[in-house]
């Protein structure tokens, strides 16, 4: 299987938001993140859009 890499686009703030929770869900996430999964499933959607817009803005 090929895998291409991109910046995320401002549109695809649930895309985002969901590979991150389900990055959180793994055992070592709080280390690798410094956050949990109950922290990041917490944040209003305005959160998760202006993460994913910033990402685009800036090219990731």
């Amino acid at each position: 299987m090929d895998y291409v890499m991109r910046t995320a686009r401002a549109d695809e703030w649930p895309q985002v938001r969901q590979l991150r929770l389900d990055a959180l869900k793994d055992p070592a996430a709080p280390v690798a993140f410094l956050e949990s999964y109950e922290e990041a499933v917490a944040k209003p959607d305005a959160f998760w859009r202006e993460r994913a817009a910033a990402a685009a803005e800036d090219g990731g």
